[in-house]
């Protein structure tokens, strides 16, 4: 699950660079830089050490290790690695909390269809 190779990702957003606004994707997204705005997936996303997130995320699973604010809604589960720093509100049937991760929000069952 986090040992992804290079051909497994299928977008990146790099420590140093910073996007605005809403992204879709299929496959693995990993960001390490800047990102504000909404992410949509019924795939995985992987935000690095580096990474800053803030807004709304709405994806099959997360891999969270950088920084977070908003909403997440994941459908499969939610992975927080430390240092991981989240502040918000996530929604998920499996959520997995790393010692040593900075947890400041609430945590709920997936809404009912």
């Amino acid at each position: 699950m986090l040992d992804l190779n290079p051909q497994q990702i299928s977008g990146v957003l790099e420590e140093g660079t910073s996007f605005e606004g809403k992204v879709s994707f299929v496959g693995t997204l990993r960001i390490g830089g800047q990102f504000r705005g909404e992410i949509f997936s019924k795939d995985t996303l992987i935000i690095d050490e580096s990474g800053l997130v803030e807004g709304e995320i709405n994806v099959g699973e997360l891999i969270l290790k950088g920084n977070f604010s908003g909403q997440i809604d994941a459908s499969r589960m939610v992975t927080m690695l430390s240092p991981a720093k989240f502040k918000g509100v996530v929604s998920t049937p499996n959520l997995k909390i790393e010692e040593g991760v900075h947890f400041d929000g609430a945590s709920s069952p997936p809404k009912p269809l």
